[in-house]
């Protein structure tokens, strides 16, 4: 998983919790304190979500090597910024088998900044999801990036909640980001969010 712009804390913290409840083995990548960086909210251009695309490669390259690990099934999360990464990850040029940029057999990217919709080639399936709501990351944008690439191989797929903010997941959340956004839990669409991304992943990991 690859947090977001404020580093590990209890939003990812919960989501390795509720990944391991549903039988995966999770690992929480941090970004910022290996490379001596506090939150970069407010300034996230300090690291781009190639980089961590790479760091999230790094780590399942890792994670293959254990005996507990299916290295045919290995998925990716990111969260806001770390949800810009893993659609960076998504977009990768596919490497070898034995390479750091092997691609993940899933990705999930929760309310990122979506790129620029050029119909491009996905090295695996991508579920971006996100809320109408959110002041930080628009929901149209991935919509529009969505449809603009709803013609090639792994096309991605998108789920908007009405009325839903940004960081919507996060449990008792409820204050303004570094730019101004409204960042507020939104329970009802949480729990529908979290059975969606379950059920992606178990299409996707556990049904091969």
């Amino acid at each position: 998983m690859l947090h977001g712009c404020g580093g590990v804390g209890a939003g990812s913290l919960g989501w390795a919790e509720r990944l391991a409840g549903w039988g995966y083995l999770a690992a929480v990548v941090d970004s910022l304190r290996p490379r001596k960086l506090g939150d970069i909210c407010a300034t996230g251009w300090l690291l781009s979500s190639e980089v961590r695309a790479q760091d999230a490669f790094n780590a399942a390259t890792y994670l293959r090597t254990l005996p507990e690990i299916d290295g045919d099934r290995v998925g990716l999360m990111g969260f806001s910024h770390g949800g810009s990464s893993a659609i960076a990850a998504a977009l990768a040029e596919p490497g070898p088998d034995d390479s750091a940029a092997r691609p993940f057999q899933a990705a999930v990217a929760f309310y990122p900044y979506c790129p620029t919709a050029i119909p491009t080639r996905f090295s695996t399936d991508l579920l971006i999801v996100i809320g109408q709501d959110d002041e930080l990351n628009s929901a149209d944008r991935c919509r529009y990036f969505v449809e603009e690439n709803r013609d090639v191989r792994h096309a991605p797929t998108i789920k908007v909640y009405p009325g839903a903010a940004h960081a919507f997941d996060v449990p008792g959340l409820d204050t303004l980001s570094a730019t101004g956004g409204r960042m507020r839990e939104n329970p009802e669409a949480a729990t529908a969010s979290f059975e969606v991304t379950r059920r992606f992943l178990a299409e996707r990991l556990k049904g091969r």
